[in-house]
């Protein structure tokens, strides 16, 4: 029996404080990885880039067997969201096999720049297919790292669903309001005096302190 165990990992903090190595240095050992980056991020960083779905989807079917550290770069798209919706639907179905119990293997979806691809408003039926991603992912064995500068301008359905939050520097007071319903007043004034690559790291009600590796990857 399939233990479908996938989780949704938030990771927040604000720019160039060390959230995009954090994700990068915690999949580096993964290699079932699937990328959508508005801004170009991933470029050089061991990932092979695609702009379309096609080269995407040939580079993950080539790679089902030994895997795949893709990106689709949607950094030209005019509605990057939209990009981000199909994807969802797609995994879906790409991942209908663990969902029936005929294969184990899973894929670890990151969402860079949440508050584009997912922000913290009402978007009507075509959002649903991220949302189905959000709460019936595990039992796709889709596991999801979402990255965002802020928290709250991210989708609440998100970030409830997250099993794991790592919070670098912020600085909106906002943020820190939202933070606090999650790791509690006492831990918010830890991540106010976090040094740039520096983290909290909150999992199932345990906080840890952090910092990246500082070296290539």
């Amino acid at each position: 029996m399939i233990n479908k165990d996938a989780k949704i990992i938030g990771v927040w903090g604000g720019r160039g404080s060390g959230k995009s190595l954090r994700v990068k240095q915690m999949t580096a050992k993964n290699n079932r990885v699937i990328v959508i980056d508005p801004i170009g991020d991933y470029a050089g960083s061991g990932f092979t880039s695609y702009k379309t779905f096609k080269g995407l989807y040939e580079a993950v079917k080539n790679g089902w067997s030994k895997g795949f550290r893709v990106v689709l770069d949607v950094s030209h798209s005019d509605n990057p969201e939209t990009e981000l919706l199909k994807l969802s639907s797609d995994l879906l179905r790409i991942q209908k096999p663990y969902y029936e119990g005929k294969d184990s293997r899973k894929i670890m979806l990151i969402v860079e720049e949440m508050s584009i691809l997912s922000p913290n408003v009402t978007k009507g039926k075509g959002e649903k297919s991220f949302l189905k991603l959000n709460n019936l992912g595990r039992h796709y064995g889709i596991e999801i790292i979402g990255v965002s500068q802020r928290p709250a301008e991210v989708s609440p359905t998100f970030r409830g669903n997250c099993a794991e939050h790592y919070f670098f520097r912020l600085s909106d007071q906002i943020d820190f309001s939202n933070v606090a319903r999650i790791v509690g007043n006492k831990n918010v004034e830890q991540i106010r005096a976090l040094k740039t690559h520096e983290y909290l790291h909150f999992c199932m009600g345990e906080v840890k302190t952090g910092k990246n590796i500082l070296k290539k990857l």
